[in-house]
């Protein structure tokens, strides 16, 4: 009997999310608004989108027994936060780098449910402004600021 090969779930979610990606680089979303410095910070995010993606592929295919695979939370939780790091990526484009950070953090404090979010997301908060001004003052490394402010 014919064993047959099925391409498994994860690989086509992970190439759905690598080929959003590419779609929002190749139309230029950031590219085509953005100086090179500033342009930076986008790039690293794809990626590490990229890499997330690819390593996720190669673990779904090195699996020898497809039999006892199962979908459980961690693949779930996995590309909820892929996706939320897309999110992040458009809204660094969209509104700059520090509210874009805040609501990443929130945003993972929610879904997570981490013990004591309103310090968590204050932490968090002083964090991402003084790495934005270390950046900008001491770094010469300038964050995007987005296009609406």
């Amino acid at each position: 009997m014919e064993n047959k090969r099925s391409v498994p779930f994860d690989v086509i979610m992970a190439l759905v999310l690598m080929a959003i990606v590419a779609a929002i680089a190749i139309d230029g979303i950031f590219i085509q608004h953005l100086p090179w410095d500033a342009l930076q910070y986008p790039v690293f995010c794809f990626v590490v989108f990229y890499a997330a993606c690819l390593i996720d592929i190669w673990n779904s295919l090195a699996k020898k027994d497809r039999k006892e695979k199962n979908i459980h939370s961690n693949v779930k939780n996995f590309y909820i936060t892929l996706f939320m790091f897309l999110g992040y990526c458009i809204l660094t484009y969209l509104i700059g780098f520090i509210i874009a950070s805040i609501a990443l953090t929130v945003a993972f404090t929610l879904y997570y449910k981490i013990n004591k979010p309103l310090w968590v997301n204050l932490g968090s908060a002083v964090v991402i402004v003084v790495l934005y001004i270390v950046f900008g003052r001491v770094l010469y490394i300038f964050l995007p600021k987005g296009i609406l402010f």
